[in-house]
């Protein structure tokens, strides 16, 4: 049995749906918008085996999916080189312009120009070498800007990804801004969505360093996660840290961060929680965001917990959150900020607001006439 029998194919029936779309609207009839179908499924089909096949051959289990606008090729299995990965890339192209050239070969045979074939023929022709240039344009997640982001990332590591991205950020506005100018408005939508994909892909990959790409720093991250599941935190904390130790920064440090703080807060190491959140707080999940709310409040750093007070009671309105933002802003002397905080925990269940502000923790903004109105108006409140 040939490789490319063990090679799966799915077809989104959206696949059908799209090509009987653009084949109407290049044909205007029934027997051109089938045509189109198949011209469009042979060609794209083709193109990905030329992924397909070459990731067999270097020893993974490629799938193929065939989608809206185009197809994907899976490589499942063992990672391969990059010099590898550039070919079962190029490959891709390079199957589609042996068809551009198999069209125009047929296209030089008598019968075929005086059959009822010929104007499909010279489309099939048409459509491959279209496509296979379009393919090669330095844009994510085209062949082309695949090929750029390989040459790129094997030179100059992350910064060479990043910069894959950002090229191809620039062309792909540069391209869809040149098609819509031309009227090709559905090929100039298609490089808009590119441009906010890529656009997407970039904020993430500005985390990403050189450490998130070592196979031991992976495979240390999931025996840690591997030790949660267990229940085993002494071991993931340990793990843990050597992994915080050797990756220093990037998407794997933060994620390790995270773990581990939240190991070290049920321990009630809250300075501890505290300091490890704070060196990623700009990368920090709603959660861990939460969490640092918490700890600045228990370690005494009351202007954080007052920038973080409106953000994390967005994201947990409880009465908890609100008398910690309260106390916090009491701290600062922010009186009209205590009050509102107050307001919002008086919502969330708070009923005895004249035992609460009697507290040692709203001394300073006790004899402000506001907040002495404030308790006053509370007090006809609860009696």
């Amino acid at each position: 049995m040939g490789a490319s029998a063990r090679i799966p194919v799915r077809i989104s029936p959206i696949f059908w749906v799209t090509a009987a779309i653009i084949g109407w609207l290049n044909s205007r009839s029934l027997i051109g918008t089938i045509a189109w179908i198949a011209i469009i499924f042979v060609s794209i089909l083709v193109h990905e085996y030329g992924h397909a096949l070459t990731s067999r051959f270097f020893g993974q289990f490629p799938k193929i999916e065939l989608v809206a606008f185009g197809g994907l090729t899976y490589p499942e299995g063992p990672p391969i080189k990059l010099w590898k990965e550039f070919i079962v890339v190029l490959n891709g192209p390079v199957f589609g312009f042996f068809l551009y050239l198999f069209g125009l070969g047929l296209l030089r045979f008598n019968f075929i120009q005086a059959s009822a074939l010929f104007p499909f023929v010279k489309i099939f022709t048409f459509v491959n070498l279209f496509w296979t240039i379009i393919n090669l344009l330095p844009v994510l997640p085209l062949d082309g800007g695949q090929l750029m982001r390989i040459v790129l990332e094997s030179f100059f590591g992350v910064k060479g990804l990043k910069g894959a991205m950002i090229t191809s950020i620039a062309f792909s506005i540069i391209f869809a801004v040149t098609a819509l100018f031309l009227s090709w408005y559905l090929i100039g939508a298609i490089f808009f969505l590119f441009a906010f994909q890529n656009i997407q892909s970039w904020k993430v990959t500005k985390s990403v360093s050189n450490a998130d790409q070592s196979r031991d720093n992976q495979e240390e991250l999931k025996q840690a996660e591997a030790a949660l599941m267990r229940g085993n935190e002494e071991e993931a904390a340990r793990i843990l840290k050597h992994l915080r130790d050797s990756s220093q920064k990037g998407i794997l440090f933060i994620s390790a961060t995270q773990y581990l703080a939240r190991i070290t807060f049920k321990k009630g190491q809250y300075k501890e929680t505290y300091d490890m959140l704070m060196s990623i707080r700009e990368q920090l999940s709603d959660e861990f965001l939460v969490l640092l709310h918490f700890v600045s409040f228990e370690v005494g750093d009351f202007i954080l917990v007052n920038d973080l007070s409106a953000t994390c009671y967005q994201k947990d309105p409880s009465l908890e959150t609100a008398l910690r933002n309260a106390i916090a802003c009491a701290s600062l002397v922010k009186t009209k900020a205590v009050i509102g905080w107050l307001e919002a925990a008086v919502r969330s269940g708070l009923e005895n607001v004249k035992q609460l502000t009697d507290e040692k923790a709203f001394d300073k903004v006790r004899q402000d006439p506001d907040f002495l109105q404030f308790i006053e108006d509370n007090k006809e409140v609860e009696s």
